[in-house]
């Protein structure tokens, strides 16, 4: 059937062989034969750049530049790889750990997927969260911390209260008391008058007594009557 020399192969081996085909008898054919081959030769090789897997569940990575065999390795969505070989449909890429092989030109993008946009999103998200979480600790423990010390200052308020109270209290004992000794500085207390006169009258008692017994024995002979 018409077409089937073309199964199987790449656009590339498809352009190539119908160049083969021209007439190379004319100087033009030749030139346009030089110029095509050319121009094919150096679009593969291009400076490595670096590309992402593009929304698509899976995508094989092959051995054959064609990708027509079996991928020995399957590249999930947002998957970073480096362009080392690119064609029109096909790229030879390089993943993050170095692997080599083909891939279908067509799933590769510039720009991060939206799967992997998602994914670094959830991150930022679950990073900010976890942040959040620890300044909301933070916020409690300095709370609590700033509780301690108002409950410490309402005691320290409580006990300058008491100290100030009992300090007015001995002030006042204190004044009563220099007012007692200022009014017996110059008198004595009343026990003191009781014991002298006390004292007095014991003494006056004994000296008469004494008195008037030498008296009477002075008078009898020293006899006692």
């Amino acid at each position: 059937m018409p077409g089937d020399q073309y199964l199987g192969k790449s656009a590339d081996e498809v352009m190539i062989q119908n160049i083969t085909k021209l007439s190379f008898t004319s100087e033009s054919g030749r030139r346009l034969a030089l110029i095509v081959l050319g121009a094919l030769l150096v679009c593969p090789t291009a400076i490595a750049e670096s590309l992402y897997v593009t929304d698509i569940l899976r995508l094989g990575l092959h051995g054959s530049s064609d990708t027509s065999d079996a991928p020995f390795r399957i590249l999930a969505s947002g998957d970073e790889l480096e362009i080392l070989q690119r064609t029109t449909y096909y790229a030879l890429v390089r993943t993050a750990d170095g692997q080599e092989g083909w891939v279908k030109a067509s799933y590769l993008t510039d720009d991060k997927p939206a799967q992997a946009r998602l994914a670094e999103l959830t991150l930022d998200r679950d990073s900010l969260a976890t942040e959040l979480a620890l300044l909301r600790n933070r916020l409690a423990a300095h709370d609590n911390e700033m509780e301690s010390v108002r409950s410490e200052r309402e005691s320290l308020k409580r006990n300058a209260a008491t100290t100030t109270s009992e300090l007015a209290t001995l002030r006042a004992d204190n004044e009563a008391l220099s007012k007692k000794v200022a009014t017996y500085k110059f008198s004595a207390p009343f026990r003191w008058l009781f014991a002298i006169t006390t004292l007095t009258l014991v003494g006056g008692f004994i000296g008469g007594w004494w008195w008037t017994d030498a008296r009477q024995r002075k008078r009898h002979g020293g006899f006692r009557i």
